[in-house]
């Protein structure tokens, strides 16, 4: 008796996310409907997967791709200028208010001159 090997198969190709995605911007049709355009863009990523062999074969990198000009410099400006101006205004109403709740007296909406 001889021991026979086992005939690998083989392997199919995986595909990059990234085909996958082209495939779909290719597919899309155009219209005004927003429901037939993102119905149309599945349709064509599901036939990239389908084509590929399943999920198993689509290769996802670990690290999704983003654009890099989103936003900019000025985005970042807003938060910051809020965030100074509510500090500044916390800091300067503080000490009014403070004084008279360390001596017992409470707090005023109009505190009284105290020294």
């Amino acid at each position: 008796m001889g021991i026979t090997k086992k005939k690998k198969k083989p392997k199919k190709k995986k595909i990059t996310l990234r085909k996958v995605i082209e495939s779909a911007k290719r597919s899309v049709i155009q219209s005004n409907d927003a429901q037939a355009v993102i119905q149309s863009a599945l349709k064509g990523a599901q036939t990239a997967v389908k084509q590929a062999g399943g999920k198993k074969n689509i290769r996802a990198p670990r690290v999704l791709p983003v654009p890099s000009k989103v936003g900019g410099f000025l985005p970042f400006l807003v938060p910051m200028f809020a965030g100074l101006s509510a500090a500044g205004a916390l800091a300067g109403g503080a000490g009014l208010y403070l004084k008279p709740y360390k001596k017992g007296l409470g707090i005023h909406l109009k505190p009284k001159n105290l020294k």
